[in-house]
């Protein structure tokens, strides 16, 4: 039951973001960010919090420097077909890692994937 009432919490708290006019003009990488905090809320350990939200972010950064390569790799090379959006990839990355960890929030994750 907790598990339920932690995951309608995490709900509430992404849905204003998906429904914000500012959304359009938001970065994308803040927006997962924090659609990231609000699913990894429900855990109930912060170390586990906190390793999903590095993993979640540093996917995030390989899937955006592959469309515009800047940094060294951490992962490995990922290079994108010249003029590639770096949005795409950096919502794929995020959502694929968080979906991943997080199953229960597919139904959450998936909403916000298409918003």
């Amino acid at each position: 039951m907790r598990k339920t009432t932690q995951l309608v919490a995490a709900a509430a708290m992404t849905m204003p973001l998906l429904a914000s006019p500012l959304r359009a003009a938001a970065d994308v990488v803040l927006d997962w960010n924090a659609i990231a905090v609000a699913a990894t809320a429900t855990t109930q350990n912060p170390f586990i919090q906190a390793r999903l939200l590095a993993i979640t972010q540093l996917a995030v950064v390989e899937a955006v420097n592959g469309t515009a390569p800047r940094y060294e790799p951490y992962l490995g090379s990922t290079i994108a077909p010249p003029g590639a959006s770096a949005e795409a990839p950096a919502v794929a990355a995020a959502h694929g890692v968080l979906k991943h960890y997080l199953p229960g929030s597919a139904a959450t994750l998936d909403a916000a994937r298409v918003a």
